[in-house]
């Protein structure tokens, strides 16, 4: 080995060691006399590149492979990759683009080459090219984790999250301890309608990525939403003591008290995260509902000067819009509420569209011809999945009594409240995407599977209760699968006058992406005709099965209407039952405040203060307004 060649090997050790000033001392003196030499060029290049120097480290991989070029050489693809890498992360996106199609035009199925290139189209915001590329690449390497994983991410933008989470959860199943895919596939998860399995991947991300304050705090509110108020809240308080400054902590905090009915705990851990974030418009509107009896001009003209101000995320948007409308509803200023209740809804449904989660009125159609044509009376004849009575289903339209009748229910002494389950409607996903289900049914054995581990989460409800109540009120789409599941089960349908419950879904703030039809008075009425539609068939498919209960019945008949509650699933009688407002219980929906109360019925006929705003309801629902739920309209 020559003299020069050794002292390029003494450099490189320095540079292998880490010594990165001695080794670049050595490099720059070896290329002062050989300025040209390809070698010497791209070790200083990485070198750069290590250092954090990528313009720098780019120039020298660019001269390396002009050198090299020069005296004959076959360029080397792991140059071209580096310089690449050099200038995407110096943010010259473009340049590396072209370097990554230079190793690709030398062979299109380089994997480095593949995956870098896909990673720069997702750096120039184009999701769609990239997920090509991703799915080029993983046709050649199935078992590239980042790659499934950096594709559930490009999906995501693309507003594909049911693809998204394919790919995400196929990246995790490659690598089990990939956290960053595992942060991604829960948030996702998070936004579509997989309550219970976003549950699953927050923990597993948390446990990966412990210090990360913003997955605790998601884990916190994914808890909550699937009624484990108490993790959730064992979760975030060492938080909040930890990070006494992090406001998003605090306002998380705030919505946990609420749903425990502690609205003055409530009230302070909003205040604590408005004092150290005056613009955080979650915590508004958790004191906003905190202090749901105080118009508060003050906080009125806080959250106008935020809107004034116009740089609010679009979910930031929906949360002061409905703070607001709350507030100027308390002061009687229901026009102006209205307006906020408007663009709140408005906000929300940009917000959703946006994560391709917005309401698609032409294929809820087809979901719903599919339910019926595959669900005639005839196929509930078969085995069953158990033959338990411990399931009290309760479904109905949202805000049309659900959790009221719940309320009742659980403050009987042999009921558990189970708040609203998400497993059903799961089982029912995962039936549609492995079998195609409706029109291919779960076999004895599948039933049964699916019934033993409904069961075992009643129980994590409550242990020892004869019945546990499901109020998910969309379950009314998921009859067919509970009717095969438990024929034994007691379902209870809730109903209320329509243009009331309609307006009641508009006027609060749904975080579920299933409920995306409650931000536009239109996509409500298309709804409601839907869910009347697959009533419809229900009572001719299960003739007798399903006890009907009006709202409107309940408040002016409490306890008549309550007996006929308890009559119903087949128990004694308990006064306790009239007293639900005192059961201590989390309740985590919009009902949270309002069965913490005695029955009261300034909900019925609500819908007439706000006049001629809500002709499109009135309007589009005159067919329904003569029926049973038409009561007081």
């Amino acid at each position: 080995m020559g003299i020069a060649q050794s002292k390029l090997a003494d450099a490189f050790e320095l540079h292998k060691k880490g010594d990165f000033t001695a080794a670049e001392r050595q490099y720059r003196a070896l290329l002062r006399p050989a300025p040209n030499h390809p070698d010497l060029l791209y070790l200083m290049g990485m070198l750069c590149l290590d250092t954090g120097r990528a313009g720098m480290s780019a120039g020298f991989f660019d001269r390396a492979i002009r050198a090299a070029a020069a005296q004959g050489r076959k360029i080397d693809p792991e140059w071209r990759l580096a310089l690449g890498a050099a200038w995407q992360r110096d943010g010259k996106h473009e340049a590396a683009l072209a370097a990554f199609d230079e190793v690709l035009a030398d062979n299109p199925k380089s994997i480095d080459g593949l995956f870098c290139k896909a990673t720069t189209l997702q750096d120039l915001e184009r999701p769609g090219d990239a997920v090509e590329i991703y799915r080029a690449l993983l046709d050649i390497e199935p078992r590239h984790a980042e790659a499934a994983g950096n594709m559930g991410i490009a999906l995501r933008d693309t507003k594909r999250p049911e693809n998204a989470i394919l790919a995400l959860r196929k990246a995790v199943l490659l690598k089990p301890d990939y956290a960053d895919a595992w942060r991604a596939l829960a948030f996702v998860l998070n936004d579509s309608i997989w309550a219970e399995d976003a549950v699953e991947a927050f923990r597993r991300a948390v446990e990966l990525l412990p210090e990360d304050i913003e997955l605790c705090t998601a884990l916190s509110a994914a808890l909550a939403r699937t009624n484990r108020v108490e993790e959730a809240e064992a979760i975030l308080a060492p938080l909040v003591d930890r990070f006494p400054g992090d406001p998003l902590l605090a306002s998380q905090r705030a919505l946990a008290r609420l749903y425990n009915g502690d609205h003055a705990g409530a009230t302070k851990y909003a205040k604590r995260a408005l004092a150290i974030d005056p613009r955080l418009p979650a915590a508004h509107l958790s004191l906003a509902l905190a202090e749901r009896h105080s118009g508060d001009e003050k906080r009125i003209a806080d959250m106008e000067g935020l809107l004034a101000h116009g740089d609010i995320k679009p979910d930031g948007l929906a949360y002061l819009h409905f703070a607001l409308a709350g507030r100027y509803g308390t002061l009687e200023n229901h026009r102006r509420s209205f307006e906020h209740y408007m663009a709140g809804n408005a906000a929300k449904r940009d917000f959703l569209a946006d994560r391709g989660a917005g309401y698609d009125r032409q294929a809820d159609d087809k979901a719903v011809d599919r339910i019926i044509a595959n669900n005639p009376r005839e196929v509930f004849t078969g085995p069953p999945g158990s033959d338990s009575a411990l399931p009290v289903f309760i479904i109905g339209m949202p805000r049309s009594g659900t959790t009221l009748s719940e309320q009742i229910l659980a403050s009987h002494p042999q009921i558990g409240g189970g708040g609203e389950l998400s497993d059903i409607g799961n089982a029912v996903r995962r039936l549609r995407e492995t079998q195609g289900y409706p029109e291919n049914p779960p076999g004895e054995t599948a039933l049964q599977r699916i019934a033993a581990h409904y069961l075992k989460r009643l129980r994590e409800v409550d242990s020892g209760a004869l019945r546990v109540t499901d109020k998910l009120p969309g379950n009314y789409r998921n009859l067919g699968l509970i009717g095969r599941l438990f024929p034994n089960a007691q379902v209870i349908h809730c109903r209320r006058n329509p243009i009331d419950n309609c307006l009641s879904c508009f006027l609060q703030d749904f975080g579920a992406a299933g409920l995306s039809w409650s931000f536009d008075l239109g996509d409500l009425v298309h709804q409601y005709k839907s869910y009347r539609r697959l009533m419809d068939h229900w009572r001719e498919v299960f003739p007798g099965r399903f006890l009907e209960i009006d709202y409107e019945q309940i408040v002016a008949d409490q306890e008549g209407q309550s007996r006929r509650l308890i009559a119903f699933t087949g128990l004694g009688w308990d006064d306790s039952c009239l007293r639900f407002h005192e059961t201590k219980r989390a309740v985590v929906t919009a009902s949270h405040s309002q069965v913490r109360q005695p029955i009261y019925n300034t909900s019925v006929g609500r819908w007439k203060r706000y006049g001629d705003a809500l002709a499109p309801l009135v309007d589009g629902l005159a067919e329904f307004l003569d029926g049973p739920e038409a009561a007081e309209g």
